[in-house]
């Protein structure tokens, strides 16, 4: 049981670092150089390679480690202005766990049918 708090702790952390520096240097920074793209839409969002890595180490209780601190920035979010509906952050989870599995399996895939095992082109 420490175990899994101490990931959550790693997890949640991370998660909320990576969407802070999102809200508070890339959006700011998007809006001065691409004025033309709305600011609900985030070129680079960090959080998403805090949820790749998360689902690497952990598989899917992955989820259940990020939705706090995915419910916690949903509510940042949402008292700094941006209206975001409250099923979002497990939508969000779930389809990049999907994407994670189809990429996985990819480049299982890939692995396979190269002739290069060890550091091919795949």
């Amino acid at each position: 049981m420490p175990q899994h708090f101490a990931n959550f702790l790693l997890v949640s952390v991370s998660y909320i670092v990576a969407f802070s520096l999102t809200l508070g240097f890339v959006l700011p920074l998007q809006k001065l150089l691409l004025s033309n793209i709305p600011i609900s839409i985030s070129v680079l969002f960090l959080p998403h390679g805090v949820r790749i890595l998360t689902y690497y180490f952990y598989g899917w209780r992955g989820v259940l480690y990020l939705l706090p601190a995915a419910y916690l920035m949903l509510y940042l979010s949402n008292s700094s202005g941006l209206d975001i509906n409250p099923v979002a952050p497990i939508i969000s989870l779930m389809s990049c766990y999907v994407g994670y599995l189809a990429g996985s399996l990819i480049t299982k895939e890939k692995k396979r049918l190269s002739p290069i095992v060890d550091g091919g082109f795949f």
